[in-house]
């Protein structure tokens, strides 16, 4: 998959949501004004849910493409060669289950097995290095609220500037709130027509934001290791 593709992909995942989102703000323009502020509760949960969709959508689709390039490990950013070496990782932390990277390194004396898996680890440096990055599935987790801390360890983990949206934070926060806020029973009386436009310029920002940064890094090939 090329660039371009990659990039017709997101435009075509962000436009049919930003359609349906069209459809039903037209089809509660024939309510009254107390139905529509009704209509805007469910219109609010349904972007909340585009928002965090094509977050996720965005970001394995980043990985896809990032592992069809078959760069190594030693080629890539410290953030995505961790990303690929996520399972060594989780058994230097775990010695208490076997390893295929770490065969019967003290597997009898439990005491010492972590300090032999750690030197056997910088023992092979180079070796890790040379695989080929493979992101696995589950990197990418929302959390089941893309809250800001959510957001930023996602990007965090991907090698992506996450301080690039720091402006933008208080915009999320927002547009979760409006959720949960729903969610619990709350604005029964239905939402304003101010309110629910911030909500929806916030979510919409926030998904270019992500957009922008992600097809920046595959053009220019800014994941690439330097120094």
């Amino acid at each position: 998959m090329s660039v371009e593709d990659y990039a017709e992909q997101l435009e075509y995942d962000l436009a049919w949501r930003r359609e349906e989102v069209a459809f039903f703000e037209n089809v509660g323009s024939d309510l009254t004004d107390d139905e529509v502020k009704l209509y805007r509760r469910a219109v609010i949960l349904m972007l909340y849910a585009h928002f965090e969709g094509f977050v996720k959508f965005a970001l394995e689709l980043y990985i896809t493409m990032l592992n069809s390039r078959q760069h190594t490990c030693g080629e890539v950013n410290y953030a995505l060669a961790a990303a690929t070496l996520s399972d060594l990782f989780h058994d230097l932390r775990h010695p208490d289950k076997k390893c295929a990277d770490f065969p019967d390194i003290l597997q009898d004396e439990p005491k010492l097995r972590i300090f032999g898996r750690e030197q056997a680890f910088l023992s092979g440096v180079d070796v890790f290095e040379s695989r080929t990055v493979s992101i696995p599935d589950g990197v990418v987790d929302m959390e089941s609220n893309l809250k800001p801390i959510v957001l930023k360890k996602n990007l965090f983990r991907l090698g992506l500037d996450y301080a690039a949206f720091d402006d933008v934070m208080g915009d999320i926060n927002k547009i979760l709130g409006y959720r949960n806020k729903i969610a619990h029973g709350k604005y029964k009386a239905g939402i304003q027509e101010q309110e629910y436009f911030g909500y929806k310029k916030s979510a919409f920002e926030v998904m270019e934001s992500v957009r922008n940064q992600i097809s920046s890094s595959l053009d220019t090939e800014s994941y690439r290791r330097t120094g």
